[in-house]
């Protein structure tokens, strides 16, 4: 599951919700459907996968780039965040964090993930 299916899905900056469904059919530029991709990757285990994402993830950017996420499938989904992993205690990157459905959760600080890039940078140079 790590062969990117179709273009890159750009979201413009006047809408701050988008949802991520497993359906085929999108009606407007804040809904993105998994299923109306056509990939020859796709085996009957990904088709399954799909269909259980179901109504999906409502992926919402407040404040100042916070990115929350809400499950509106009837499955849990799981994501990868370091901003989880640095809130839970976890080792950065290593895992994968449950979102239940109903759930809405902060995945995402923008200036957390900024102070870390530059910390980073610093520490590399020297």
């Amino acid at each position: 599951m790590d062969v990117q299916v179709g273009e890159t899905f750009k979201v413009p900056s006047s809408c701050p919700i988008v949802t991520v469904d497993g359906y085929v059919d999108p009606s407007g530029g804040d809904r993105f459907c998994l299923g109306q991709l056509s990939n020859v990757h796709r085996t009957e285990a990904i088709e399954r996968a799909r269909l259980c994402i179901g109504k999906g993830v409502q992926l919402e950017c407040k404040g100042e780039g916070d990115v929350w996420v809400r499950c509106l499938s009837d499955q849990a989904v799981f994501v990868q965040s370091y901003y989880l992993d640095r809130k839970t205690g976890h080792m950065r990157g290593i895992g994968v964090h449950k979102i239940c459905p109903k759930m809405y959760v902060k995945v995402c600080q923008l200036l957390l993930g900024s102070g870390l890039m530059t910390f980073v940078a610093y520490a590399s140079s020297g």
